[in-house]
């Protein structure tokens, strides 16, 4: 395992801090720049990705929405 650099950017978004790895600031600025061939539209972007699922020729699976499992709640602390 290699030695990982312990001392990242750090920025400040929506009000949390965030370590600024150079894999997830690639991934942005790339998420970025797709966003804004399409002026921001979703539905535009939904359109693209659709057409490029149809031209991958590959098998797409839906699978029926599940329902998240109840949480139980403990007991407070202070009762």
């Amino acid at each position: 395992m290699g030695c990982r650099n312990k001392w990242l950017p750090l920025v400040i978004e929506r009000g949390k801090i965030i370590l600024m790895d150079s894999i997830v600031k690639e991934v942005r600025e790339i998420r970025e720049a797709y966003a804004k061939q399409f002026g921001y539209d979703l539905k535009a972007i939904h359109r693209d990705l659709k057409a490029q699922e149809q031209a991958s020729g590959r098998q797409v699976v839906s699978l029926p929405p599940r329902r998240p499992k109840p949480v139980e709640q403990r007991a407070s602390r202070n009762s």
